[in-house]
């Protein structure tokens, strides 16, 4: 459960910090948030939107390789090939996001600081914070702090010059030494995260849960869960991560007091 956001540098926000927590410091069951045409409503919401497709980046491209105009055939059988090529591109652009392209879409416009995007949460009784850091083309430090085996500390932290990642999230040494080639190579282009999801799509869950730490597993599946529904006035986007068909319809229903 999400209990604060901070926001630098994006969209229209130079900084921000959404805290939905109450007195007691514990994230609401549910929140509202209005104001006025303009105010960044539909900001507060990008950020969810914009974490969760920095977590799908690396399957993206790898998905793309397979990719190619051969497979839209079937479906636009009969349009002339300057539409095909338009549609063929307008799916790469919109379908395969690169961070890079993602940064552009959502860093503040004109500046020369580093976006960040910093996300507090609660799980099974114990705080977490994730926070990601970017320049114009790339992440330049992504780290993560919760509870492992009872103590808080911080379970990885990532930059350009030093890759730290904690042993206890690790049941098998083996793995780890994997994760660190994994991250010499990838990492900068796409987050931990991403490589951790990349990693989930291409491994079962046996191979996870004999692994790595049940703690850190949670983690990443709350990540994962995380639902958004960001409409602009130019597009309607969203990403569905829901155990129940119903729940899909965010926009409209009745919620019994």
């Amino acid at each position: 459960m999400i209990s604060y956001i901070i926001l630098e540098n994006f969209k229209s926000f130079k900084k921000i910090k959404l805290d939905l927590r109450n007195a007691n410091k514990m994230p609401k069951k549910i929140a509202f948030i209005y104001g006025e045409n303009g105010s960044g409503k539909t900001n507060l919401v990008a950020s969810i939107f914009f974490l969760r497709k920095t977590f799908e980046t690396l399957a993206a491209q790898e998905k793309l390789k397979s990719f190619d105009e051969s497979n839209l055939n079937d479906l636009i059988e009969g349009i002339d090939n300057n539409a095909k090529k338009n549609i063929y591109e307008s799916i790469i652009k919109n379908t395969f996001k690169t961070l890079e392209s993602l940064i552009n879409d959502y860093k503040m416009i004109g500046s020369t600081q580093n976006m960040v995007i910093e996300i507090g949460f609660y799980l099974d009784n114990k705080e977490g914070i994730y926070t990601l850091k970017f320049d114009n083309e790339k992440i330049v430090s992504e780290s993560l702090y919760f509870t492992i085996n009872k103590r808080v500390g911080e379970i990885f932290s990532i930059t350009k010059d030093s890759i730290l990642l904690n042993d206890s999230i690790f049941i098998e040494t083996k793995y780890k030494k994997e994760l660190l080639e994994e991250i010499k190579k990838y990492w900068g282009k796409h987050s931990f995260m991403s490589i951790i999801f990349y990693e989930m799509n291409i491994k079962n869950n046996e191979y996870f849960n004999s692994n790595l730490n049940s703690n850190f597993i949670s983690v990443i599946s709350m990540l994962k869960k995380l639902t958004v529904l960001y409409k602009t006035k130019e597009s309607r986007e969203a990403i569905f991560s829901i155990p129940f068909k119903f729940l899909s319809n965010l926009e409209s229903g009745i919620i019994n007091t």
